[in-house]
């Protein structure tokens, strides 16, 4: 379990004017620069036995921070042909969407600096009430080597509470290649603001009346047994602890928007996602890589988005019926 936000593992780039801004703020976190360099390969000797030679990979080179030595400057591998997208070009290609009011305002690099998530907050906002609303976001990550392609999450945050809500998303918000953004980043970005503003629309929508649509007790758990339906005490855990936030113990629970809403019990399960699901870090992965990536595009961020599916089925069972 953690206490702290999701967003606060971010650092925050808010006040930067500027891509250089930006770089300089931060150039012990992300302001290096990466280059490919030829892989050795030991192949045993057949002149020697017992003995190898060093063979340059003939497909596969290195790919290494210039600011670190040792394992350190190690960030991954790449096709020799492949081009090495770096940190500045990927801000550059986010500064893009600030044409259509979105603003780079936090930046997360987890590990040795191998991926780039960057945080874009959209002027959208639902006002749900006094010291209710949520704002729109979302987030653009990619790696430097040619695994990574570029990925767009929406993501939508709950300001009283800092909770992250993560929606069901479809092949609109498909990562893109790298390669293709060099030819038309511009026309990229309108598409990808028209996917994003179609999110926003269908689900800002689906928040106001899920926050007016009254629920029971026996509604709630109705609904947490189709998001957790396994029959095990793991599953009834999970439930029984999404059920106490909903009711006695979550940040949300006192809000008009959330008490004895169904918005409130999409509120609960966006906190169990957030501070309570735990994840083990890795020889890939730290443990903050392994938490960024299960809230932003992993387990936790499924189960938010399978409870938003499932409300929006919901809804038309619990709203009331018209005389």
């Amino acid at each position: 379990m953690t206490n702290v936000p999701v967003f606060g593992f971010f650092h925050d780039v808010s006040k930067c004017a500027t891509i250089d801004d930006i770089l300089e703020q931060e150039k012990d976190y992300i302001g290096f620069t990466v280059e490919k360099v030829k892989m050795k390969v030991p192949i045993p000797s057949k002149a020697a036995p017992f003995f190898t030679e060093d063979v340059i990979h003939p497909t596969e080179a290195a790919l290494i921070r210039t600011d670190k030595t040792g394992r350190d400057a190690i960030l991954g591998s790449a096709g020799v042909e492949y081009g090495i997208i770096q940190n500045r070009q990927t801000l550059e290609f986010c500064s893009i969407f600030q044409k259509y009011g979105a603003k780079i305002v936090s930046v997360f690099a987890p590990n040795f600096g191998e991926k780039l998530y960057v945080m874009m907050k959209q002027p959208d906002f639902i006002d749900l009430g006094p010291n209710d609303k949520i704002d729109a976001y979302f987030c653009v990550s990619t790696t430097h080597d040619g695994s990574g392609a570029f990925r767009f999450t929406p993501l939508y945050l709950h300001r009283h509470s800092q909770l992250v809500i993560s929606v069901p998303t479809s092949s609109n918000l498909k990562p893109i290649k790298h390669s293709k953004l060099v030819h038309n980043q511009l026309a990229t970005a309108q598409r990808m603001m028209g996917a994003l503003g179609s999110y926003w629309e269908d689900y800002s929508d689906n928040f106001q009346a899920f926050s007016t649509t009254k629920v029971t007790d026996k509604n709630v758990q109705m609904f947490l047994g189709l998001l957790v339906p396994k029959d095990s005490t793991r599953s009834e855990n999970i439930r029984e602890r999404i059920f106490d936030i909903y009711k006695n113990s979550g940040l949300c629970r006192n809000l008009a928007s959330c008490k004895g809403t169904l918005l409130g019990a999409i509120m609960a399960v966006m906190e169990n996602a957030d501070h309570h699901l735990t994840v083990k870090k890795s020889k890939l992965k730290s443990e903050d890589a392994a938490f960024i990536h299960s809230r932003i595009e992993g387990s936790a961020s499924e189960m938010k988005a399978k409870s938003i599916r499932l409300c929006v089925k919901l809804h038309e069972m619990f709203k009331p019926k018209e005389s």
